[in-house]
């Protein structure tokens, strides 16, 4: 019987086997990084720029203000100063302010100025006119005229000399003085509050209220 002989196979040189051993192993690791970070599934955060919800601030928008009437402006008063002054005109003046601050504002009195008709102590009120007489002007202005400032042709009992107010019909010197220390710490806002000075009843207000304003 013949012996047989099992064929083998050829065998590698070593370097090949080697070099086939180093490429099997790259392939396996390259296969195992791809797998691991696969399964990690890491989402990177958009920043705040990147977000797709986010959306550019909206300023609000502005308006000029606008600025309030002179005559509305709170804590003041606006009158008209006119006569024998040196700078007549409106001006604006603190709430409180009297008459004697109104002249100093508007220059002063002039040297012929009839300065006693006038009460300079008197606590003035929004839209009063401060009238300054001339001397050897009559006390009492002509018809036509504004009594002490307010509606022509009535005595405004709130800047009224005490002569003006003499002329009233039931109003002598002492409850004219009463009227004058009585609007120096609490102007007369109607005439109906002339009933507050003491010795003005309603038979005097009647008697006087179509001659007077405030």
């Amino acid at each position: 019987m013949v012996p047989q002989h099992r064929a083998e196979s050829p065998a590698l040189p070593r370097g090949a086997a080697i070099t086939l051993s180093a490429l099997v192993l790259l392939v396996a690791l390259a296969v195992s990084a791809w797998a691991w970070l696969g399964s990690r599934g890491e989402v990177v955060p958009l920043g705040p720029s990147e977000s797709p919800s986010s959306e550019a601030p909206t300023s609000a928008p502005t308006s000029t203000p606008v600025p309030p009437d002179r005559a509305t402006v709170a804590g003041t008063v606006t009158v008209h100063v006119t006569g024998a002054v040196g700078v007549p005109g409106v001006y604006d003046l603190p709430l409180g302010a009297r008459v004697d601050d109104a002249i100093a504002i508007a220059g002063g009195l002039t040297p012929d100025a009839q300065e006693s008709s006038l009460n300079r102590a008197q606590v003035l009120v929004d839209a009063q006119q401060v009238y300054v007489p001339v001397a050897g002007e009559a006390a009492e202005p002509a018809a036509g005229d504004t009594a002490g400032g307010g509606v022509p042709g009535l005595v405004n009992v709130n800047t009224a000399s005490a002569a003006q107010l003499e002329e009233l019909p039931g109003v002598g010197p002492a409850l004219a003085g009463r009227i004058i220390e009585h609007r120096g710490s609490q102007p007369f806002s109607s005439v109906e509050d002339l009933m507050d000075v003491p010795g003005i009843g309603p038979a005097i207000l009647e008697k006087i209220r179509a001659r007077v304003t405030v």
